[in-house]
């Protein structure tokens, strides 16, 4: 494509031909140093660009631009190293494709685990399997995210990440269902200081309808949350918390034990409809009135 040809297109159509197309020398140099920063990022996805332009874009002025080279294949590691070492702590890493498409190659997930890009360990991590030195690698890698990635996805992650994870300030519970998660570990915490340590203490298989019980009144509220949604309580203690602060009364509406006759009386509430439609206790007739009542508020079709 020459810069005539380019030139002539629409914007939009200037971001889908520069990946893609096999663009004349003056036209790449062109998007290089003067294109605007959205198309120097894109340009960096085309296979065909000339080494020496991208070795321009990895001393690009954007971060972001910079950070799009250090995942691009073939470069080297020093490069990805370089371009690492600058970027801000805030920069966000995307998946990676031509990664993940080698998943199932283990030769080479051992050597990208070792890279110096966040973005290609994160989604080397994402494999849904990978040999037990490169998980070990991964649950220690400096960056959480590496870490985040290996819980969230791989199901060779180990016990003690995943209860790691599960522990973090802004961690949800995303790894519960994970066939290696220590529930059997999980007990004690029920008086942990530590309230996110407490609310895992209803997750363990060995947990009572006493603690679900007495953590429904916890100081903390994302402890009481947790406990409303408990299966364990005692419908009397449901009907409770539905008067409590709102986190805790969403998790209450939700909770089976909650009597059927109000969560009738909730479903007719405007401002309970929504969170108590998600209770698996709802009748089946009730369902099926619900569902009829939709199609009967949907405009006829035009």
């Amino acid at each position: 494509m020459s810069r005539s040809e380019f030139d002539a297109l629409t914007t939009m159509e200037q971001w889908r031909a520069v990946p893609v197309q096999l663009l004349e020398r003056d036209l790449a140099e062109h998007i290089v140093r003067r294109g605007e920063c959205g198309l120097r990022e894109k340009l960096v996805g085309d296979e065909r660009l000339d080494a020496d332009l991208i070795n321009e874009l990895a001393h690009d002025e954007d971060s972001l631009v910079r950070a799009s080279v250090a995942v691009r294949a073939g470069i080297t590691e020093e490069l990805r190293a370089s371009i690492n070492a600058g970027l801000p702590p805030d920069t966000p890493y995307w998946r990676v494709g031509w990664v993940e498409e080698l998943h199932d190659d283990l030769a080479a997930m051992r050597r990208l685990a070792a890279s110096a890009s966040i973005g290609i360990r994160r989604s080397v991590a994402r494999a849904r399997h990978l040999p037990p030195d490169v998980v070990d690698r991964l649950s220690h890698d400096p960056d959480s995210s590496v870490q985040y990635s290996l819980a969230s996805c791989c199901q060779d992650a180990p016990a003690e990440l995943l209860l790691k994870v599960a522990l973090w300030r802004n961690g949800r519970f995303l790894a519960l269902d994970h066939p290696n998660f220590p529930r059997h570990a999980l007990l004690r915490f029920a008086d942990d200081p530590d309230p996110l340590r407490r609310r895992l203490a209803l997750e363990s298989r060995e947990s009572t309808p006493g603690l679900a019980e007495r953590l429904a009144d916890d100081p903390d509220e994302r402890v009481r949350a947790r406990a409303a949604a408990d299966p364990r309580l005692s419908p009397a203690t449901v009907l409770r918390l539905l008067e409590s602060t709102p986190r805790t009364r969403r998790a209450a509406l939700g909770n089976p034990q909650l009597p059927v006759p109000s969560l009738i009386r909730l479903l007719r509430d405007a401002t309970t409809a929504e969170d108590a439609a998600a209770n698996p206790a709802i009748p089946t007739t009730v369902v099926r009135q619900l569902i009829e009542l939709s199609c009967a508020a949907e405009p006829p079709p035009v």
